[in-house]
């Protein structure tokens, strides 16, 4: 058996079937092509025979068909934004804006509209009397200034300073509930006031300061006080004479566990202070109906710190708060105008 030679039927057999797939994948692709070839010749020749046949008007039809879907967003937007074409041509009558005072265009009588429904007719009346009304509710005829002029608070404030360098810094930080901490200032304020003041405020936006360890009690250009623009807020300023505390902290490191050196402590402390110069403190304005007014009872004190390359820009930072202990209203004006009745 060693000598004789054997045909090796399983290689022979593997190529004969990858060339059997080979050939039918072929035939089958030919075959189609065949087909499409023979498929667009078909159409061709039924095209040329009625290539002397009137058109029908439905090649038209679709091709109007296509530019109108084509140009329909087109038609969309320019009628979006084209003019009414029932508004007049003249221009005063023809907007629903005036062009004059660049308000809204109403008319004193709303039943004239035609063609408004119930609804449109109801908003034109509310627009018609928050616009006849709306001057009277934000005027009043209220001088807030006049208000003003005459009061006295007693003030007991709360200073806390700004300190001189970031205390995150320090390795030791003060320990400090964050749950004590004022609301509208961020700061850790006393207990107890730092100190009592008494204010006035007189004519042309000057007032008086009581003198204590922390105000000068001069009453020069640094002594006024003004209302904001919406009139929501009063500002005053005085003149102080600055204000300082020192928080130390202290604190140890504990050695390192290879080493024989000793337990090192450490303490650092960190400097809040109000520089001497003038502070500003805000107050809210509240209307107490028609005629009166009142003033809020605690409000922020802020002073101007210089920051930015060479400090030439400045920002308004909060050093403490005040809370009005007493206010009293001169009624001298009012007294004088009686005698003269």
């Amino acid at each position: 058996m060693s000598g004789t030679f054997l045909p090796r039927t399983g290689p022979r057999l593997v190529f004969c079937s990858i060339l059997v797939v080979w050939v039918e994948i072929w035939t089958y692709y030919f075959l189609q092509f065949v087909l499409d070839k023979l498929v667009i010749l078909i159409i061709f020749v039924a095209e040329s025979t009625n290539a002397f046949v009137i058109p029908s008007s439905s090649s038209s039809s679709s091709y109007k068909h296509t530019q109108c879907y084509s140009n329909f967003l087109k038609d969309a937007f320019d009628n979006a934004f084209s003019n009414d074409r029932n508004l007049s041509v003249d221009k005063e009558k023809g907007q629903y804006d005036d062009i004059f005072t660049g308000e809204e265009y109403v008319e004193a009588n709303v039943d004239d509209y035609e063609g408004l429904t119930d609804i449109q007719k109801k908003w034109r009346q509310t627009q018609l009397a928050s616009s006849s009304g709306g001057n009277d509710n934000n005027n009043n005829n209220i001088d807030y200034s006049d208000m003003i002029i005459g009061t006295s608070l007693t003030l007991d404030f709360y200073l806390s300073g700004v300190p001189e360098r970031d205390p995150s810094s320090d390795l030791y930080g003060s320990k400090v509930n964050i749950s004590s901490r004022d609301k509208d200032t961020g700061l850790s304020l006393p207990s107890a006031p730092s100190v009592k003041i008494q204010l006035d405020f007189l004519n042309d936006g000057i007032c008086t300061v009581s003198e204590s360890s922390f105000t000068t009690g001069s009453n020069g250009s640094g002594s006024q006080w003004k209302l904001s623009d919406d009139n929501k807020f009063l500002r005053f300023s005085m003149d102080t004479l600055g204000y300082t505390r020192t928080v130390e902290t202290k604190g140890s490191i504990s050695k390192v566990y290879w080493t024989d050196e000793e337990e090192k402590s450490t303490q650092t402390s960190t400097t809040y202070s109000v520089p001497p110069g003038p502070v500003y403190g805000d107050i809210e304005i509240i209307p107490a109906g028609r005629g009166k007014t009142e003033l809020g009872k605690d409000g922020v004190l802020r002073l101007e710190q210089s920051s930015g390359l060479f400090g030439i820009a400045s920002k308004m930072v909060a050093c403490g708060k005040f809370v009005v202990a007493a206010s009293t209203r001169n009624n001298n004006d009012n007294n004088n105008n009686n005698d003269d009745q």
